[in-house]
């Protein structure tokens, strides 16, 4: 086991990431998105990346953080007012053979009156690694969450984390895969999209998604001919979404393919694929693809419309710079009642701040 104690610092002058280095083997990356206000631009940070030298073998991650933020001057590079407590959480990442790094989101907001400001953040906290079945960690303050899998247990002050659950379902999900890799093997559906015909298993595919269950438990074609048309999504879509049913894993999910990822998780009610698609696309949203998300949002995830109509009120500064854009008019012309929305909040948003600074 490594313990890894944390107290980092750095600033928000328009860095792009910031790196820590654990130990020999370990860093960890800080990254930042830069928020374009017109005459103050300033960084957030947005995700951690914990990245090992090696990729063999299998590694665990707890980890306890916070992170804190206090104005900075930048001309004399010192503070120049108290802390903040921005965040504080509690992580657990499997990090398995063949892969180097893991992230960490950081969901958090800004308070809004440090947002025009040059700030000094501090993460702290604590970070294990762990390479065995059974580790016993001491001196924990509170035990930790664990991923579904695995196991914590208290004895004494001494806290036992046995990971054998981990490998179970590591190898179950590996299995799965297997079958459906292999293909026609005990396949009895087949689904049928653009030019491609890909086996599957109607057992599996119902136990995940209540769409194909019911799809299949009454008369409908695709139960009488044993075979599914999907016409809405093209085949690497239906990939990645049949690797997610199978195992799980959703490595496939990228910025390319996550508005249709969550399109196809909303059709077929696949209610964790939906809200890793949503963390995704917050955790990557830009004033050049939120009008994109706010749509998405709308028609499949209403949280993440909501987090698009606060992030176009509170992030976007120049609010001219969407409505000129192509996006913005076919938005105006295709749902106009979301159009209004949006700018009804955007000028209350203005309004309050506004109101707020002349008191």
């Amino acid at each position: 086991m490594i313990r890894c104690p944390i107290e980092w610092r750095f600033d928000s002058n328009r860095i792009k990431s910031s790196v820590l280095e654990l130990n020999a083997e370990w860093t960890l990356e800080c990254l930042m998105y830069t928020i374009k206000k017109l005459h103050n631009p300033y960084s957030k940070p947005v995700r951690l990346r914990i990245c090992r030298n090696y990729i063999r073998g299998d590694d665990i991650i707890y980890g306890k953080l916070n992170i804190c933020a206090s104005p900075l001057n930048k001309t004399r590079n010192v503070l120049c007012g108290n802390s903040t407590l921005l965040h504080e959480w509690k992580f657990n990442q499997l990090l398995t053979d063949g892969r180097s790094f893991a992230h960490i989101d950081l969901d958090f907001e800004l308070p809004v009156s440090m947002r025009n400001m040059y700030l000094s953040y501090v993460i702290s906290g604590v970070i294990f690694i762990f390479k065995d079945t059974e580790f016993f960690i001491d001196e924990m303050e509170e035990q930790l969450p664990v991923s579904e899998g695995a196991r914590i247990a208290d004895s004494g002050n001494t806290t036992i984390i046995d990971t054998n659950e981990f490998n179970s379902l590591k190898n179950l999900s590996e299995d799965m895969m297997h079958l459906f890799d292999e293909g026609s093997s005990f396949a009895d559906v087949v689904l049928e999209c653009e030019s491609f015909s890909v086996p599957a298993h109607k057992s599996i595919l119902s136990a995940r998604s209540p769409v194909f269950s019911a799809m299949f438990k009454t008369e409908m074609k695709e139960s009488r001919e044993e075979t599914v048309d999907i016409i809405d999504m093209d085949i690497s879509v239906l990939q990645t979404m049949l690797v997610y049913i199978y195992s799980g894993n959703t490595d496939g999910l990228s910025m390319s393919n996550a508005h249709d990822l969550l399109f196809a998780a909303d059709k077929y009610q696949l209610i964790e694929l939906k809200k890793v698609c949503s963390k995704f696309l917050r955790s990557n949203a830009n004033d050049q693809n939120i009008l994109n998300i706010l749509v998405f949002g709308y028609l499949h995830d209403l949280d993440l419309k909501d987090f698009a109509v606060s992030f176009i009120c509170n992030e976007v500064e120049d609010f001219s710079v969407l409505e000129n854009s192509e996006e913005w008019k076919r938005l105006c012309e295709e749902i106009s009642t979301l159009a209004i929305e949006v700018s009804v909040a955007f000028i209350k948003t203005k309004e309050e701040k506004w109101n707020n600074s002349n008191n």
